[in-house]
């Protein structure tokens, strides 16, 4: 599937006009590289019409027309009818009858929906653009500016419009349609570790890893395992061999197929060594036009994510995998991290959390005229929490919702994607853990390496790294034309000639990148404590200019697709 979107009117809409417009939005919504199916609409009554692009088998309507899930609902569960509970599963999910219309999120906000309401209208969908596009007008929302900036996404809940909010994660948006009044109904799962032997919480996660992964309903030969050298996607294959022969597949540069302990060396041994398919797709062997690899990679993911690495072929991977018949992907992302934070400013760097002021080598925002960042209050630490704790609460309650959902988004324009390692019961073991056990995933790797045949692990990753990336010669030039002819409809001309200067002469920057590099060939060979020492100390109090260009350049971007998507339809 591509994108979902739902209006819900107070009174009678234009059904024919809105149809229409519902079928014109597929000629933006969907990527250039793929001939799309036609968009589904779908609707029981004149004052709520939904529409989904690219679909395909995997998304579930109800009959009476009156709600769809688009993900995966683990088990049979029962989620058609408002009020009831939510589901287990990875999904954004609508469902209504004739006084209520309810949004559902997931448990930790994998899939993101975001809203728009007035007095006339409720819209939701999957997409920003989509909503700018019915509304027909776009007002920027400033506040992902310096978000963007400084960690490469938009910020905890922000979206690119100030009018376009976002449903929290484990929540259900409930409108009552004959008051016409919206509530959001969030349920918190408390962090509360369990005071029992490790062995018996080993025993419940694996219980937990092993009941979600056999309740899952899947036609195999329309559904791929991506899989890298580590854990997490190792765990997928291991554990759902015996119930689906699924077909793997791995991407990454050409040089790291020979590469001896990389993704892609790795990903090839363990498939041998268990007698599972896998693909290698290359992504340095196809598109050379870095404005085709910026323009698509924006468009497919709405600007929301500077997770570039993976996308350096144009999107001819999922391209390619649509073409072919296959619907979905099956992702290893998973609840527990692997990091080990120095203090709390460690802690946001590794989150994908960064401040504008975490850095260095930046001069204060209002110098540049650029406008202003507030720390949210769930980045600070609670009283009582140990640095251990708010690691585990950061990565599920503020990374997962807002990095990995937007790396979601990168996909779901070809196909559906869902994370079984997400799942409620998961979640809901994970947050009884004590830190030691979930410290570098050490029970997870313990119950993996258990079932796991003789084959180690990566200890490089098969893509190229951003840093690399964005020093290109032709990235450079890419990011300076952009910046140049559009950046002034963005940003003052006091941040204009600051990123332009640094791009000029960025022999700091230049250092910096080599370091990184250096990093990058001994960090097999060095400890995660070390590598920490070496990322606060020598590398991380300084951003990369190069890619601060890139982020620039999104934002340049996105603000002028969304000024074309709200006139599209007028």
């Amino acid at each position: 599937m591509s994108k979902m979107l739902m209006v819900c009117f107070r009174d009678v809409s234009e059904t024919d006009k809105l149809i229409h417009k519902l079928n014109k939005m597929n000629e933006r919504l969907i990527p250039d590289n793929i001939t799309a199916a036609d968009p589904k609409i779908i609707f029981s009554d004149r004052k709520l019409m939904m529409a989904v692009y690219n679909p395909n088998s995997t998304v579930e309507v109800l009959q009476d027309q009156r709600g769809l899930c688009l993900g995966k609902v683990f088990e049979d569960e029962t989620w058609n009818k408002p009020s009831s509970v939510s589901p287990d599963g990875t999904y954004a999910l609508i469902r209504s009858n004739e006084s209520n219309v309810e949004a559902v999120t997931d448990t930790v906000g994998s899939r993101t929906m975001w809203y728009y309401m007035d007095q006339e209208k409720w819209i939701v969908s999957t997409s920003q653009r989509a909503i700018v596009m019915i509304l027909g007008r776009f007002e920027l929302n400033e506040k992902v500016i310096p978000w963007m900036l400084s960690a490469g996404n938009l910020g905890p809940s922000f979206s690119w419009d100030k009018r376009i909010k976002c449903i929290p994660a484990n929540s259900i948006a409930r409108l009552d349609r004959n008051a016409w009044e919206l509530k959001i109904l969030t349920e918190e799962l408390e962090f509360n570790q369990l005071d029992l032997s490790d062995d018996e919480h080993e025993f419940r996660l694996k219980e937990a890893i092993e009941s979600t992964l056999n309740s899952i309903q899947i036609n195999p030969d329309h559904w791929v395992l991506p899989l890298s050298g580590g854990y997490d996607s190792r765990a997928l294959l291991l554990f759902l061999k015996e119930k689906y022969n699924l077909e793997t597949i791995t991407w990454g540069t050409k040089a790291a197929r020979t590469q001896r302990y990389s993704d892609a060396q790795i990903a090839k041994e363990l498939t041998d060594n268990l007698g599972v398919k896998n693909t290698y797709f290359e992504l340095d062997n196809t598109y050379r036009d870095a404005k085709i690899i910026l323009n698509r990679f924006i468009e497919n993911g709405e600007g929301r994510i500077d997770h570039l690495s993976g996308y350096m072929d144009g999107f001819d991977v999922w391209k390619r995998l649509h073409d072919s018949g296959i619907e979905g992907t099956i992702r290893g992302d998973v609840p527990w991290p692997t990091s080990y934070p120095l203090n709390e400013k460690d802690l946001r760097f590794m989150s994908g959390l960064s401040l504008w002021s975490d850095f260095e080598n930046l001069p204060k925002l209002i110098d540049l005229k650029l406008p202003d960042q507030t720390r949210p209050e769930a980045f600070l630490k609670k009283e009582n929490e140990s640095l251990d704790s708010m690691r585990s609460r950061l990565y599920q309650c503020e990374r997962t919702p807002l990095v990995l959902a937007a790396l979601n988004d990168l996909k779901t324009p070809y196909m559906e994607t869902m994370s079984p390692l997400l799942s409620k019961r998961i979640i809901q073991v994970t947050r009884t853990l004590p830190n030691h056990m979930l410290s570098n995933k050490n029970v997870f790797k313990k119950i993996v390496n258990e079932c796991n045949p003789s084959v180690g692990y990566a200890k490089y990753n098969a893509n190229q790294k951003l840093a690399h990336i964005v020093h290109t010669a032709s990235m450079t030039e890419a990011f300076f034309l952009e910046i140049i002819e559009n950046g002034n409809r963005v940003f003052s001309e006091e941040y204009l000639r600051f990123i332009t200067d640094k791009l000029r002469s960025n022999r700091r920057g230049s250092c910096i990148k080599y370091l990184k590099i250096a990093k990058l060939w001994i960090s097999p060979y060095i400890s995660k404590k070390i590598k920490t020492q070496i990322r606060n100390h020598v590398t991380k109090q300084n951003i990369d200019y190069h890619v601060l260009a890139f982020r620039t350049v999104i934002i340049i971007k996105m603000n002028k697709l969304l000024q074309e998507d709200e006139t599209f339809l007028r």
